[in-house]
């Protein structure tokens, strides 16, 4: 309908447009401050600052693009109830629901988008910004490279201390290996003050090896150490959640963390990504469901109050929730898709509670 397609190509022009705007200030205002710093690793500013924009850029247009969708159906929206165009869409007989089915494909063309950024691009772009050297992500990134880095591991019964650089480089320093029975309770020790990668396996030198029961201490020159598969996902494990694709975080679920955080915890993200894609579909249909209750006062001021003000305790609220499921006060499901649920509840009580 010519309408309808009308309403879906002002809608997708003005989220455009504002997604480009508060991209663009947000990136100016980075690089004003991150720019000494960039400038200083290259000989030529221009190339750097030009490579960082487009690094930061998948990750600041991923923040903003459930805002630029509420603005942008904000302005879309306002701009046709106050020149009384949408009321005379609904009168023509196109109802909210006709209207909603008018900008579906741009909203699910934002979930795509939304999807692409989170899982693809953001995690690609962070670690050429840790490897770069360069923003926050970089400080982390050093940090897990210091010599002095290590990580608890737990596999197999056994709890592994040991460099977080052993899942790279070929040759690391004091290693301990706690083995455990079936209570829990420690049976073995070990400690290596020198180990070398042998193919797939570890060569030990300088061992001490101490049993519990019966007590003993002994000093092995040298033993060879099969890894448990962990050891090899250090890197992934030590990522932050955000940097995760959702096939890393499924892989960590189902491998209960290796031990470092719990298994829940890498639910809650993995169900959080997917909800929080959704967004600004969600924030879409909100402002076309407030306009259908604006539509006999045509007041653009009040739809965009309400819309905003709606809009934005969803997002304080979804990242409320997000924390309190990460601290394991709520089961993932409901830590993930609580808001998102009850925001399309309030969609549907504005749509239909009118309706009846």
């Amino acid at each position: 309908m010519i309408l309808t397609r009308y309403i879906g190509r002002r809608l997708a022009a003005n989220v455009a447009i504002v997604l480009v705007i508060i991209t663009t200030l947000s990136l100016t205002f980075e690089v004003m401050e991150e720019g000494d710093n960039i400038a200083a690793r290259s000989s030529n500013a221009v190339p750097a600052i030009t490579r960082y924009v487009l690094l930061r850029l998948p990750e600041v247009a991923s923040e903003l693009l459930p805002f630029a969708a509420l603005i942008g159906a904000v302005v879309a929206i306002g701009l046709l109830l106050r020149h009384s165009e949408i009321v005379a869409i609904w009168n023509s007989g196109v109802s909210a629901l006709g209207i909603m089915r008018a900008v579906l494909p741009i909203g699910l063309l934002l979930v795509a988008l939304q999807v692409v950024l989170d899982d693809q691009l953001v995690p690609w772009t962070r670690a050429s910004l840790e490897e770069w050297g360069v923003g926050r992500a970089a400080e982390r990134e050093g940090m897990l490279k210091s010599s002095s880095a290590s990580v608890w591991l737990l596999t197999d019964g056994e709890v592994v201390h040991i460099p977080a650089a052993a899942a790279t480089d070929a040759h690391f320093q004091n290693l301990e290996i706690f083995s455990r029975d079936d209570a829990g309770l420690l049976t073995d020790y070990i400690h290596a003050a020198d180990a070398r990668r042998d193919g797939s396996k570890w060569l030990l030198s300088n061992v001490i090896h101490r049993t519990v029961t019966p007590p003993s201490i002994e000093t092995v020159p040298y033993m060879d150490w099969q890894p448990p598969m962990a050891v090899e996902q250090i890197p992934l494990i030590s990522k932050l959640l955000k940097d995760l694709r959702l096939d890393q975080l499924w892989q960590l679920f189902v491998h209960s963390g290796y031990g470092q955080r719990s298994p829940e915890l890498y639910r809650t993200w993995f169900h959080y990504r997917i909800s929080s894609a959704l967004s600004p579909l969600l924030l879409i249909l909100l402002v076309v469901s407030l306009a259908q209750r604006f539509k006999r006062t045509g007041t653009f001021l009040r739809l965009m109050i309400s819309s905003i003000a709606i809009g934005f305790a969803f997002m304080v609220f979804e990242g409320s929730s997000l924390s309190i499921g990460e601290a394991g006060l709520l089961q993932p499901l409901i830590a993930a898709w609580g808001p998102s649920v009850l925001l399309a509840s309030v969609i549907g009580v504005l749509v239909f509670g009118r309706s009846g």
